[in-house]
């Protein structure tokens, strides 16, 4: 079975959309036919998180697989830090780049200016905001306010674009994972089991201690069940081959043409 065709999810507060007009959707119209002029071929980045076709696709590329080709491109603003939806997306794509030992699965775009970000005490308290300083991300907070259409926002549209092209070249040149190369002989899609968003992959789940004042008591009142009954005893004769004569057959070819006379028929 082959790789399915790569795909990002953009990740980003509906409000802040609203709030400018549109403009996020304007970048991700353009973001997306940029990357097909520097790729030939399509590059779908689902936005609406409660549509469909987002349901769907989280669940196949994200929840049941470690695809190499999908992406995160998260709109950074100061909400996208107070909102769980949104810091959980990230964390489940920082789990998966643990797993595949990778770090440009997300991409974040800076887009309104974050004390997570520019305070480096308030940095340090947090670990998404670590994660994010960490990755190379595009700051995107001075073209905020240019037109879509500016030279600048062009300019910097094709370098984003370049990157993603990149990653797609570095994504195809790897060896396929474990669970692909299941998928391809069998052709089934093997489902994987994912840990909470917050956990890491590689940290046991927290055990629950045991109350013994929990403990169900048993009814001493109650009989005991009844003894599992004996299996038959396995009255099939055994037959012997010796070379030497002193079995039932001299060869195990004689033994297998005779197989269908005798009592052990």
């Amino acid at each position: 079975m082959e790789r399915s065709s790569p795909i990002a999810f953009l990740s980003y507060v509906s409000f802040e959309d609203q709030h400018e007009s549109g403009r996020l959707t304007q970048f991700r119209e353009r973001l997306t036919g940029e990357i097909d002029m520097q790729t030939g071929q399509g590059f779908p980045i689902l936005y609406d998180r409660s549509s469909l076709a987002w349901i769907r696709a989280w669940r196949e590329r994200v929840e049941e697989s470690d695809d190499p080709e999908v992406f995160l491109i998260a709109i950074i603003t100061p909400r996208y830090f107070q909102d769980p939806s949104f810091r959980a997306d990230l964390q489940i794509f920082l789990q998966r780049e643990r797993r595949l030992g990778r770090n440009d699965l997300v991409h974040p775009i800076y887009y309104v200016p974050c004390p997570q970000l520019d305070d480096d005490a308030r940095t340090s308290r947090d670990e998404l905001a670590r994660a994010i300083v960490s990755h190379e991300y595009t700051d995107w907070r001075d073209l905020r306010f240019e037109p879509a259409d500016s030279p600048d926002v062009g300019r910097a549209m094709e370098a984003l674009a370049a990157q993603i092209r990149d990653l797609l070249d570095h994504s195809r040149a790897l060896p396929p994972t474990p669970l692909e190369v299941v998928s391809r002989l069998t052709g089934i899609q093997i489902p994987r089991i994912l840990n909470r968003p917050g956990q890491p992959d590689d940290t046991p789940a927290t055990p629950v201690p045991f109350d013994p004042t929990s403990a169900a008591v048993p009814d001493e009142t109650v009989e005991p069940d009844e003894p599992a009954e004996a299996a038959p005893p396995d009255n099939t004769p055994e037959l012997v081959v010796d070379p030497m004569g002193r079995g039932d057959y001299v060869t195990i070819a004689e033994a297998i043409r005779g197989a269908g006379t005798g009592p052990w028929r």
